[in-house]
């Protein structure tokens, strides 16, 4: 659903950034003042020594917070993302390949770095 890609887009923000989303206001102005006037953390914010990886994480966040619903990516569309990003941390996604080799099957889920993605099939 669009809410929840909005939603996991406020939590990639606050995991790269580092920072707790509109810390500064209180939930009835997030609710009432922020959502409604479209405002957005600063994706600046997101500064990762790899510049390639911080425009890609950049990218999937501001997607997600298209201001249209139906423009938000969908779920696969996040995952696959995220496995492309993941691909700049290769010693969590070798684990990641790792422990699935292992188990001999494939569950619902990805891991990520430090994220945790649920794969729609």
């Amino acid at each position: 659903r669009p809410v929840d890609v909005y939603a996991v887009a406020c939590i990639y923000w606050e995991l790269f950034s580092g920072k707790q989303v509109w810390s500064d206001l209180s939930s009835e102005e997030r609710l009432f003042k922020v959502v409604p006037s479209g405002r957005r953390p600063d994706i600046r914010a997101i500064s990762l020594p790899n510049v390639a990886t911080t425009k890609l994480i950049r990218k999937l966040v501001s997607d997600g917070w298209a201001m249209q619903p139906r423009y938000r990516p969908t779920a696969r569309e996040i995952a696959d993302r995220i496995r492309v990003i993941s691909k700049a941390f290769p010693s969590i996604a070798a684990r990641s390949r790792s422990s699935t080799a292992q188990s001999g099957k494939r569950t619902g889920t990805t891991f990520t770095p430090a994220l945790t993605s649920a794969v729609v099939d």
